[in-house]
């Protein structure tokens, strides 16, 4: 798997960390929209996400500074309002 598709975590307000795979690239429109717990996403091994897809992490008010950094450091495709 190498996306995580539209909407599959969607106001899932009780997650509060998300382990993101090397085989991940792709993070789909509103993701984890609205997902008001979660603070940390980290890698499990090296960070290949290259496309954050508009509104993935909108509405999680509280994603670390550290976690929103690491998302975006490789990321070539950044769309409205992905965070």
């Amino acid at each position: 798997m190498s996306s995580i598709y539209n909407g599959s975590f969607r106001a899932c307000t009780n997650l509060e960390k998300v382990t993101l795979p090397p085989t991940i690239t792709t993070i789909g429109q509103s993701a984890f929209d609205a997902c008001s717990q979660l603070a940390d996403v980290v890698f499990s091994g090296i960070n290949n996400v290259t496309s954050i897809i508009e509104g993935a992490f909108s509405r999680c008010y509280i994603l670390s500074p550290t976690s929103a950094q690491a998302l975006v450091s490789n990321a070539t495709t950044i769309e409205g309002a992905a965070f």
